[in-house]
């Protein structure tokens, strides 16, 4: 009698942090929260480029094939990277250029590692707004978006920190162009290289 209720004890013991892992699988239904990290932006152009901090949301659905994860993703961002310069034309004036807000729809494919592990690449398509903002001396201003199309590739990794609580840190490459040939920014090419973490809640 005595060894069979140690024998049970033991099994629910052991039986504990099996069920605690499981309850903590990455890869699998839906997902959403927000990012935070470096962007660093350049023209094709310049010499230099400009550094910021990008932020924003993603949202995104997993499924589980055997030890592999397959999903679907889209991002909203925005960043600090800009620049500014007085005397443009004028004495007085001043003209901005800006990052302004990125969408991206695109697809990622992972491995499982363990039961809270999961290790990725991504890659899909790119909107990305740049702002301009012109004024002179007199008060008159020229506000002015323009739209670039481009397409993003990226890895990462994620660990499960509870059950519907995620920590991801993530690297990816951006290019854009001008499109049309006969738009005047045809030319010109963009590139961006983002490192950022998130922190995402599977629901």
């Amino acid at each position: 009698m005595r060894k069979r209720y140690w024998a049970t004890l033991a099994l629910a013991l052991l039986h504990g942090p099996a069920f605690a892992q499981e309850s903590n699988v990455v890869g699998q239904g839906f997902y959403g929260g927000p990012v935070l990290g470096v962007d660093g932006f350049a023209g094709d152009d310049t010499d230099e480029g400009q550094t910021g901090v990008v932020y924003g949301g993603v949202i995104g659905y997993d499924v589980t094939i055997g030890g592999a994860v397959l999903g679907v993703e889209t991002e909203f961002t925005d960043s600090s990277v800009g620049e500014s310069e007085d005397g443009f034309l004028i004495p007085g004036d001043s003209l901005r250029l800006g990052i302004g807000a990125d969408l991206y729809l695109g697809a990622r494919a992972g491995l499982r590692v363990g039961t809270s592990g999961l290790i990725y690449l991504k890659g899909g398509y790119t909107n990305l707004d740049l702002d301009a903002d012109y004024r002179d001396p007199s008060g008159f201003e020229i506000n002015a978006t323009r739209d670039f199309d481009g397409y993003r590739l990226g890895a990462g990794a994620e660990f499960a920190l509870a059950r519907n609580l995620i920590a991801r840190v993530e690297y990816r490459y951006s290019n854009y162009d001008g499109g049309d040939r006969n738009d005047p920014f045809a030319d010109l090419e963009i590139e961006r290289h983002q490192g950022v973490a998130g922190l995402l809640f599977r629901f």
